[in-house]
Parts: C-alpha cells; sequence; structure tokens
C-alpha cells in the first residue's frame, strides 16, 4: 500500500499568529506578529488551513491505514486474517471542521491554488471518513456476522476507490499548505530574534529541525519495515546541531523569567509537556541512530525503543503542545 510522507509542519503554523492574542503579554506584541496578514479573514483562513493539514496528517490517515492494517489494499474485500475486521473511527467534530474549511475555501473571492485544492479533495475526502465511520460501527454491532460480510464488501470500495483519489488530493494540499507554513515561518523566526523572544525561537527551531529529520528519512523511503537501510550519512549532522538546539530549548523553558517574557504563564502546564515531548523526541533519534549502527532488526513491532513510529509520535506531541501552549 503507498504510504505518505508526514509532513509535520504544520509545527508553528501552530500559530504563534492567533495563539500569542491570549498569551503575549501586550496588545502591541500581538498585533506585530499579526501584522503579515491584512485582515482577520486572512489569519483564520492561515489557521483553518494548518488545522486541516494536521488533521489529515494524523486522524485521516490514522483510520485510513488502520482499516487497511486488516482488509488487504486491494480492489476485492478480503480480510488479512479471518475474522480479524477491525478500525477506529474519524470523531464528528473532526468532520465538522472539514466542512468549515470547506465554507471558508468557498468564500474566497479570489481562490489560489490551496483554495482550490482543498475544494477538490473534500468530497472524496468527507466521503472516506464517513464510510469508515459506517464500518466502524458495523463492525461494534456485529452486522458482519448477520450478513457474512456482504454489506462490508459495498463499504470496501468505496474506501478502496475513494482512498486512491484523497491519496494524490491530499498530498497537493499538504503540499500547498507547507510552502505556506514554512514562508510565515520565516517571518516568524525573524521576529522572534529580533524581539528577542528566545523561548518561541528555540521552541520553533527544535520543531523546525525534527521536521528537517523526518523529512531526511521517508526520502530515503524507510520506515519500520526497513529502517536498517536507513543511511545516517546525512541524519547524523543534523542530529548533532538538533542535540545542541535541544538543549538551548530546554534550558529557555526552565528559565521562569524568559518564558514569562515570551507571554507564556509559568505554570502553563503544556510547557513541561513540550519538555518531556523534545526529549522523547531526541531519544528515538538515538535510538534509530544506534539501532542502524548496530543493525539490529525489529523483531516486535508492538515496541516503541527504536523506531521511526516513536519519533513520529513524540514530533507529533510536541507540535500539539505547543498549539496548547500557545493557545493556553
Amino acid at each position: 500500500m503507498k504510504k505518505k510522507t508526514i509532513l509535520a509542519i504544520s509545527v508553528s503554523a501552530v500559530i504563534a499568529l492567533s495563539g500569542c492574542s491570549s498569551s503575549s503579554s501586550t496588545t502591541a506584541e500581538t498585533s506585530d506578529i499579526q501584522s503579515a496578514f491584512t485582515s482577520q479573514e486572512e489569519l483564520s483562513r492561515y489557521n483553518a488551513y494548518v488545522d486541516m493539514n494536521n488533521l489529515m496528517l494524523d486522524e485521516i490517515d490514522s483510520a485510513a491505514y488502520t482499516y487497511f492494517y486488516s482488509a488487504l489494499y486491494q480492489e476485492e474485500f478480503e480480510l488479512y486474517e479471518e475474522d480479524a475486521y477491525w478500525c477506529t473511527y474519524v470523531d464528528e467534530s473532526s468532520i465538522e471542521l472539514m466542512d468549515t474549511v470547506y465554507d471558508i475555501a468557498n468564500s474566497m473571492e479570489t481562490k489560489e491554488d490551496i483554495d482550490n485544492a482543498y475544494i477538490e479533495v473534500y468530497p472524496v475526502m468527507k466521503e472516506l471518513c464517513e464510510t469508515i465511520n459506517e464500518v466502524y460501527d458495523y463492525i461494534e454491532s456485529e452486522g458482519y456476522i448477520e450478513d457474512n460480510y456482504a454489506q462490508a464488501a459495498e463499504f470496501h470500495t468505496t474506501i478502496y476507490n475513494d482512498f486512491n483519489e484523497y491519496f494524490d488530493l491530499s498530498n497537493t494540499f499538504i503540499d500547498l499548505v507547507s510552502v505556506m507554513t514554512e514562508e510565515q515561518m520565516a517571518e516568524d523566526m525573524a521576529y522572534f530574534e529580533s524581539e528577542g523572544y528566545e523561548v518561541l525561537y528555540s521552541m520553533n527551531e527544535v520543531m523546525l529541525t525534527a521536521k528537517e529529520i523526518q523529512v531526511a528519512i521517508y526520502n530515503q523511503d524507510v520506515y519500520d519495515e526497513n529502517i536498517l537501510e536507513l543511511d545516517i550519512t546525512d541524519i547524523q549532522p543534523l542530529y548533532e546541531q538538533y542535540a545542541a538546539e535541544v538543549e538551548t530549548c530546554i534550558n529557555n523553558l526552565d528559565d521562569d523569567a524568559k518564558v514569562a517574557n515570551d507571554g507564556f504563564s509559568t505554570d502553563n502546564p503544556y510547557i513541561d509537556e513540550f519538555k518531556d515531548a523534545v526529549e522523547e523526541n531526541l531519544e528515538a533519534l538515538e535510538e534509530i541512530i544506534e539501532r542502524v549502527q548496530s543493525q539490529t532488526p525489529i523483531e516486535d513491532y508492538n515496541e516503541d525503543d527504536g523506531t521511526i513510529w516513536k519519533f513520529d509520535s513524540s514530533l507529533s506531541t510536541m507540535i500539539d503542545s505547543y498549539n496548547y501552549a500557545i493557545e493556553y
């Protein structure tokens, strides 16, 4: 089955922008950070596309890939193992977000490529998610036992066809979001540095470097299944850079004066959550390098240590906790 590279930068698209309106110490700081946006409509659109990017790379991809862990990725419905039929579901609030973002994209008088890309992926994405949810209910009610998988085959046809279309269309949208956020991030980082926001700068710096490492891994078409094929030649210097940045970031986060200067309350619970995720992410990278150097295969795919899954998961937690910290 085709796999999608995880472009973890929803990152600080994560919005050191709208988020700072609640956490910045002064209104002036907020308006300066938001100055790149000419209107609230533009800022809302940016945030919405970031949220949708995150949703696609997390919950929607997870639901789709989980389904294909039990059903073979092929046109005809067939289970990998008899009676091992299962899937997860997409939360109703996530489907509501899809609708909200569609309304925003559709409302743009002058539509850009990113607006058109979302408008195009929206119907097939929504049908895919709603069908997966129908499968979830069907499994929970044991309907497949009553009809001997007759409806399962119908569901599978829709999911298989929708997923193939969604895969390409969603990647187009995600690529455009990545370009949009990277451009904005360059402006944000320059602003954080010029204003002396050391905590915000270092938090975003580690997320950006972690994303760079993640992309470097996936650009080699390496996953946990073939992790020993990873060429760490280009990863090693990134690791050394990342380790130094993590140390700086943790030191900044441990400095209450710096934390307060950047507009965070010193009792913000997500600061500690971010720190834990950063440390786990660095640990995961070190374990990957060690596994590859020793050529130790993954024998139990339920284990976390030394896996790309652990690196991805902790990076996702970093991004989420940063978002929450900004909004707290």
